[in-house]
C-alpha cells in the first residue's frame, strides 16, 4: 500500500487542461498540446511505464482508481493533485524527459536549439506558476491552508541584486510589467502574454542552475 505524502511546497491550483499531464488507467501518458489558438493535439506516449506507475499508485491510494492529472516541477518532483484544490501529493522524483510525437511533430519540455528568449514558446504549457512582481524586483508564490495564506519571496533566501538581475531578464522577454510566469521540469521559463485580442506564450529563457538564484525544495524532499 502506497503511503500518501502531502507536498508542502508550491502546488499548482485550478490550471487549464493543457497545463498538466495525465495518466490513463492503462498506463499511457497524455498531453493536450495547443499548437495555436485554433489547432490542438491530444498526444500520448507509452514509453514511461515507471512514471505512470508512480502516479497511479498515488491515484489508487487516494481515490481508489487509476488515471488522472499530474505535474512534474522544476525539482523533478512528481505532484499528484488531490482533486479538491488542496496541496498535491508527492509521488517521487523522476529525471527522464517526456517526449510526445505525432508524425513529424515532436513536443518536449526542452526549448528547441534555435529558440531565443522572447520568441513564441512552442513547447507544452505544463509548468509550475510563479508571480513576477510589477516592479520586476522579485518573484513570489503563495501557499494556502484553510483561511491562512503564506507568501514566499525569492529574495527571502537569495541576494536581492541577483534576484533583480533574474527578474529584469524575465520581465524584458515577457514584454510586460510582471504577472504569472511558469517554469517546467527542464528549467525553461515561459509566460502568457496578451497581444491584441488573444493570449500567446513567450519563451523567457532557461534557469541557469549554477548562477541564477532560485527557491529551494522543501526539506527532506528529493535527492
Amino acid at each position: 500500500m502506497t503511503t500518501l505524502l502531502r507536498y508542502p511546497g508550491l502546488s499548482p491550483q485550478r490550471v487549464s487542461r493543457d497545463a498538466k499531464y495525465s495518466v490513463s488507467a492503462g498506463g499511457s501518458i497524455t498531453l493536450e498540446y495547443r499548437e495555436s489558438t485554433r489547432v490542438r493535439y491530444l498526444l500520448s506516449t507509452e514509453d514511461h511505464p515507471d512514471l505512470a506507475d508512480m502516479v497511479n499508485d498515488v491515484k489508487v491510494a487516494w481515490q481508489g482508481a487509476r488515471g488522472g492529472a499530474f505535474y512534474i516541477n522544476e525539482f523533478k518532483f512528481i505532484l499528484v493533485p488531490d482533486g479538491g484544490g488542496g496541496q498535491c501529493f508527492y509521488a517521487g522524483q523522476w529525471h527522464d524527459t517526456l517526449v510526445f510525437r505525432d508524425g513529424s511533430l515532436e513536443v518536449s519540455p526542452h526549448a528547441p536549439e534555435d529558440l531565443q528568449p522572447g520568441d513564441i514558446w512552442p513547447g507544452p504549457h505544463v509548468g509550475i506558476p510563479y508571480v513576477l512582481n510589477a516592479s520586476l524586483t522579485d518573484i513570489r508564490y503563495d501557499i494556502s491552508e484553510g483561511r491562512r495564506t503564506e507568501t514566499f519571496f525569492l529574495s527571502d533566501t537569495n541576494d536581492s541584486s541577483a534576484v533583480r538581475e533574474l527578474t529584469q531578464r524575465l520581465g524584458h522577454h515577457k514584454r510586460s510589467a510582471g504577472g504569472r510566469i511558469f517554469i517546467n521540469e527542464a528549467y525553461e521559463f515561459f509566460a502568457p502574454v496578451r497581444e491584441g485580442d488573444q493570449w500567446i506564450y513567450r519563451y523567457l529563457g532557461a534557469l541557469d542552475l549554477e548562477n541564477d538564484p532560485w527557491f529551494l525544495p522543501p526539506d527532506g524532499f528529493g535527492d
